[in-house]
């Protein structure tokens, strides 16, 4: 099954509606805002964020939207941004795996009490539809970033019992070109001639565009209520990865050592959830186990790992990404 008529639906739906983007000044806010102007959609945002310079710098882009400065962590401040709007992507937490790791009540309250608030606002205003942006690190976490956006998860697929908002997530790999990612990052060593870092030869990591993921946030407005919307996203060899860059720069790959919460793999389907997803050709619908109905689950275990993905990154692919997609 293909994602775009899923896309196509929610495009349309929003049409006519405004739309609060919590963390809307980040990559994936600002994303939207150009798939939206660039597509001439029918919507209104209203961007949420805590970077005041930010969101100066995003105003003078995108002139005709409403920008609020607050934190998802203070309910006071969801309040002032709440009034009319009638979708919510909720794209605010803290997603860098170190970070967290060292800073986790800080990490915990955006992540996790942030959602709880955001959820609450939005049934307590007759929000429509709630879509959250999710990582294959909550799936079988070990780090506090991970734990933190599974509870996001679980407490999302709980929340459409709360009252008539639909609540979806969409769950996805590493973000090509994203702030804080470690494309940026080795495009940043490549230019200043130095050795491309690793933390491990052994690791591989899922990867899409910010476009894809765009696609992906509006098709999740489609999908059933407490539905965990999966693409079977490519993967690639993090060595093969720093390889690649360090030949660009004529240096070479230096390992550094796993930080604090790395896994060498990454999971998108755990088994353990594999028992309420659905598979198509694309992507996978992970569904609330508390709306599967005993005889509906499946019997097949299985799970989607980035070593064993469907399909299998090389340089020259990534490398045609990069140039595609303006970074290199």
């Amino acid at each position: 099954m293909n994602i775009n008529p899923f896309y196509e639906a929610g495009a349309e739906f929003l049409q006519g509606r405004r739309v609060l983007v919590t963390g809307g000044t980040g990559s994936l806010g600002e994303a939207v805002l150009r798939r939206a102007e660039n597509a001439g959609w029918d919507v209104e945002f209203v961007v949420f964020s805590r970077g005041e310079a930010k969101q100066s710098e995003m105003k003078r882009r995108f002139p005709r939207h409403r920008y609020v400065l607050g934190d998802v962590s203070r309910l006071e401040d969801l309040e002032r941004a709440i009034k009319g709007v009638d979708v919510i992507f909720h794209f605010a937490a803290y997603k860098q795996v170190p970070a967290a790791q060292v800073n986790v009540s800080t990490a915990f309250t955006t992540n996790i009490v942030g959602s709880q608030n955001v959820a609450r606002i939005a049934v307590q205003h007759g929000v429509e539809h709630v879509v959250a942006s999710s990582t294959d690190k909550s799936s079988a976490p070990i780090n506090a970033y991970g734990v933190s956006k599974a509870a996001m998860e679980h407490l999302f697929q709980e929340a459409n019992a709360w009252g008539d908002t639909s609540f979806t997530i969409a769950r996805y790999g590493n973000v090509i070109g994203s702030t804080g990612s470690v494309i940026p990052l080795f495009i940043r060593l490549m230019k200043e001639k130095k050795p491309i870092t690793i933390t491990s030869r052994e690791m591989t990591r899922f990867w899409i565009t910010l476009d894809q993921a765009v696609d992906l946030i509006v098709a999740s407005l489609m999908s059933a209520d407490g539905t965990v919307l999966v693409p079977k996203a490519p993967a690639m060899s993090m060595e093969t990865l720093a390889k690649g860059f360090a030949d660009l720069a004529g240096t070479e790959v230096q390992d550094i050592g796993i930080r604090p919460g790395e896994k060498i793999h990454e999971s998108m389907v755990h088994q353990a959830e594999s028992i309420h997803t659905i598979e198509y050709e694309d992507f996978f619908h992970i569904f609330s186990p508390t709306l599967v109905k005993n005889g509906e689950e499946n019997s097949a275990l299985f799970e989607y790992t980035s070593d064993r993905p469907k399909v299998t990154w090389e340089w020259e692919d990534m490398y045609k990404v990069l140039v595609a997609e303006g970074l290199l």
